[in-house]
């Protein structure tokens, strides 16, 4: 039951990096949240976290926050291969549950989720960039045809990591530069051509210590001419970009995934189809919490009882084209996305 004020109550199933430095900020901050509970399976860090935050509760595991009335939805920031069975518990404790993305390891992980009975509590895979204007308003762009035709998408994202106790380096917890990162390019693919690729390839590097995939980069064919070109990684230096190539225009993201809450962000448009810099136009937004954002949008669905802002099957096609290029680096080839249910 929602507080007087109106707020939902948000049980947090870990404590872990993107938690504390991310979400659980951000639900501070919300107009429709408050933090109401904390799952940790080590008590002196949690009540730590707890006293940080001001969370009321700490629980010993998921069973006991997912049975506490007082307890409104839950955000689940576990690894990558447990999200599929903290959703499916929380669902079956009729809490609904925002989980981070990926939603699973893949395609055939989430399968489940996809069967769950009618007038389930809501499910939503937490992708914040969604949440976040500038995207409303690169999808404008190409919706109206500002671009002209929209031929090629072109982006990065990549940070350093080879701290083997962290996830991103675990492969049974989903570590790896496509499920970490690999993710956030496919989902770009797909809001700005609109549709699912019709093939995919990849290939990269697997680290021998680790067993996951540090370097990546491929193709994303989406017919008509459109393509998504994607270089991702987990050893190298912290890059990310996006481009967006029309036949009239071109625009550049400046930081396209892990903007800022705190300080403004912008793009260029090029409005010359040319190299004249004097009709590059910038567009700026102020600074957006899209953290905060995500948190609201699924808590408003929760308290007018109205479906998430994004469904499981929106999830499963984002998984779907990360199992084709799975596939694709394993053997070496183009993957039409009708080899992959």
């Amino acid at each position: 039951m929602p507080t007087p004020d109106g707020k939902i109550r948000w049980g947090i199933s870990s404590t872990g990096w993107l938690s504390e430095e991310r979400m659980m900020p951000a639900i501070q901050r919300s107009e429709l949240g408050v933090l109401g509970g904390l799952v940790s399976r080590r008590p002196d860090h949690a009540r730590a976290v707890a006293d940080r935050f001001g969370i009321p509760k700490v629980y010993p595991d998921m069973a006991a926050m997912l049975a506490d009335p007082q307890i409104d939805a839950v955000y689940n920031a576990l690894p990558t291969g447990q999200h599929v069975p903290v959703v499916l518990q929380a669902v079956a404790a009729g809490k609904p549950i925002l989980c981070e993305k990926p939603l699973g390891m893949d395609a055939e992980d989430i399968r489940p989720l996809l069967n769950l009975p009618a007038g389930h509590p809501q499910v939503m895979e937490a992708f914040m960039v969604r949440h976040h204007p500038q995207w409303a308003y690169l999808q404008d762009l190409v919706t109206k045809g500002d671009l002209g035709k929209l031929r090629c998408v072109q982006t990065s994202f990549c940070y350093f990591n080879d701290d083997p106790g962290s996830g991103t380096n675990r492969v049974d917890d989903g570590g790896g530069a496509l499920l970490f990162v690999g993710c956030y390019t496919v989902l770009a693919g797909r809001l700005l051509f609109g549709r699912t690729p019709e093939r995919a390839l990849m290939q990269g590097t697997i680290d021998p210590r680790f067993g996951t995939d540090t370097d990546i980069s491929g193709i994303l064919d989406f017919g008509a001419g459109q393509v998504l070109n994607f270089y991702c990684s987990t050893h190298a230096a912290w890059n990310q970009h996006l481009r967006l190539i029309g036949d009239r225009k071109w625009v550049h993201v400046d930081i396209p995934y892990n903007t800022p809450e705190t300080d403004p962000t912008w793009l260029e448009v090029d409005a010359s189809g040319s190299r004249n810099k004097d009709r590059v136009e910038r567009v700026e937004f102020p600074a957006c919490d899209h953290y905060a954002a995500e948190a609201d949008a699924f808590a408003r669905a929760v308290l007018d009882g109205a479906p998430a802002p994004y469904s499981i099957a929106d999830a499963a096609e984002n998984m779907r084209v990360i199992r084709a290029l799975q596939i694709s680096m394993a053997q070496s080839r183009w993957i039409p996305l009708t080899e992959v249910s």
